[in-house]
Parts: structure tokens; C-alpha cells; sequence
């Protein structure tokens, strides 16, 4: 009787060892990501809030007080040294120039 029990432990454990054919030749299956692509159009209407800067930037200012009575250059312009780029109004400063004209031609009357 041991002997059959012994036999047939045996039979079953080498049994559990053969691998069956089914499981070898099933087919594997991968799993695939998809994504669906929409219509492009709608990129073109979105807005986004912000601000826009120069990434160089120059700050402009006279040696004098007065108004600005024209600008000749636009942003982006190229500007070479020397160029005029704005002007101030030449009243005040054309009266101070008469007025000390006035006094020269006074102190040299005088003397």
C-alpha cells in the first residue's frame, strides 16, 4: 500500500512539472495607448493674459526741461549716434537767447 501511495505521490509531482502546450502557444497581448487627436482649429483661439516687454530696453531723456513737440522714430526703428530722435519746443529757450542778445548789445553800448 505504501508503495502505491509512494507511486502515485511520484506520478502526480512530475505531472506538475510538464508544462502544458495550451499555455505555451496562447497569444500575449499588449496593451496599446491611444489618444485621439482633435481638430487643430481651436488652438488658434485661445488668449492668454499678460504682458509684453523689450528684452533691451533704453531710457531717453533731455538735458533740459520743456515739451515735446515731435518724436521721428518709431519703436523698433534703428538709430544711429547723432540722429535726431525727438524734438522740444524752442520758444522758452529762443526768448532767453533774445534777452541776453539784448543785454550784450546793451553792455557793449555802455562801455
Amino acid at each position: 500500500m505504501k508503495r502505491i501511495f509512494g507511486w502515485l505521490f511520484a506520478f502526480v509531482l512530475l505531472t506538475g512539472c510538464w508544462e502544458k502546450e495550451e499555455d505555451a502557444t496562447q497569444t500575449l497581448i499588449r496593451p496599446v495607448r491611444a489618444i485621439e487627436i482633435s481638430d487643430l482649429s481651436s488652438l488658434h483661439d485661445r488668449y492668454f493674459v499678460g504682458t509684453a516687454r523689450a528684452a533691451r530696453e533704453v531710457s531717453l531723456a533731455f538735458r533740459v526741461p520743456g515739451n515735446v513737440v515731435g518724436v521721428d522714430v518709431q519703436v523698433g526703428d534703428l538709430v544711429t549716434k547723432g540722429a535726431i530722435m525727438a524734438a522740444l519746443d524752442p520758444a522758452p529757450y529762443q526768448a532767453e537767447v533774445d534777452r541776453l542778445t539784448a543785454e550784450l548789445a546793451s553792455a557793449q553800448a555802455t562801455f
